[in-house]
This record gives structure tokens, C-alpha cells and sequence, in this order.
């Protein structure tokens, strides 16, 4: 499911998960979700959340960014009102068009998956960040895209 990530602030987030909303206040390494002290390590390229470690890709390119752990597709916006206004999806990281499972003219709901991108052996699904209809599409199977190209725009 889309995950997004709003801030508010230096140290308080909203984080959404498959539509639960979660309240989260950051004091450094030690994070409170929903009134539950949570230990928090993160590194370049990892965070560890209780103990468990997860591998992790940030790239802050435009509003919203993008974050992968563990193979997931995040979205992180420091407004929640970015997601009604998004016109574009861009590619979140250099890599091949594996499937496109829409349509130009086809209405698509928030969280429908609507590109598969494989990059590093791994298979990302691109997801909606909102209802609309898809205008273009300008990519086509199996091919190489770059960070930041349009994969397809809405109407």
C-alpha cells in the first residue's frame, strides 16, 4: 500500500499507513508513535527500528521525495495537500520499465499501482498518489528510464 509521509515542523510528523494516520514526535534517536517510545538508529543507508535493521534510498528530488525500504515505494511530503495536486509521475530512480498497467484516458484510484520499475534486481511498484484520470503515458515496456523522468501525467 502507498505510505505517505507528512511533516509538520521540526519534530512532529503524521504518517499514514493504508489509511491509519499516525501521530509521531521525533527527540533524537528515540521517536513516541502514537504515545509509544520507539528507538530509532538511522545511518546513509540503513534505519534500525527496535532492532530490526531495514535498508533504505532517499532522494530528495522535488515535492513529494521518494524513500525505498526494504523494496517499498514511499512517498515523503512535508504537506499533505501536495498528493491532490500531483500532475506528474517521475521516475524515483534510474532503472527499466518492466509492465505498465494502465491506460492513457483510464480513471485510476489513489494507491493503484500503475508502473512496475526494476532497479538493482529489484521490482518497485509506482504507485498513485491520488484519483484522477491518466492523460499520457511516456514510457513504454522495457524501457531504460533515469531519475526523474516523467513516466506518465495526469489530466
Amino acid at each position: 500500500m502507498l505510505k505517505e509521509i507528512y511533516q509538520y515542523g521540526d519534530s512532529n510528523t503524521k504518517i499514514q499507513v493504508n489509511n491509519t494516520i499516525y501521530d509521531i514526535e521525533i527527540n533524537g534517536e528515540v521517536i513516541t508513535l502514537d504515545g509509544k517510545k520507539i528507538n530509532v538508529n538511522l545511518s546513509d543507508d540503513n534505519i534500525t527500528i527496535e532492532g530490526n535493521t531495514f535498508n533504505i534510498d532517499f532522494t530528495e528530488e522535488g515535492d513529494p521525495s521518494t524513500m525505498i525500504i526494504n523494496g517499498m515505494l514511499y512517498l515523503v511530503s512535508k504537506e499533505n495537500s501536495i498528493y491532490s495536486s500531483v500532475n506528474e509521475i517521475k521516475a524515483p530512480m534510474n532503472g527499466r520499465i518492466i509492465n505498465i498497467l494502465v491506460n492513457e484516458g483510464e480513471w485510476v484510484n489513489k494507491s493503484q499501482i500503475l508502473v512496475m520499475l526494476e532497479a538493482m534486481k529489484m521490482q518497485n511498484q509506482i504507485r498513485s498518489p491520488r484519483k484522477g484520470t491518466i492523460k499520457s503515458i511516456k514510457i513504454v515496456k522495457d524501457q531504460s528510464v533515469k531519475l526523474g523522468d516523467i513516466l506518465l501525467t495526469f489530466e
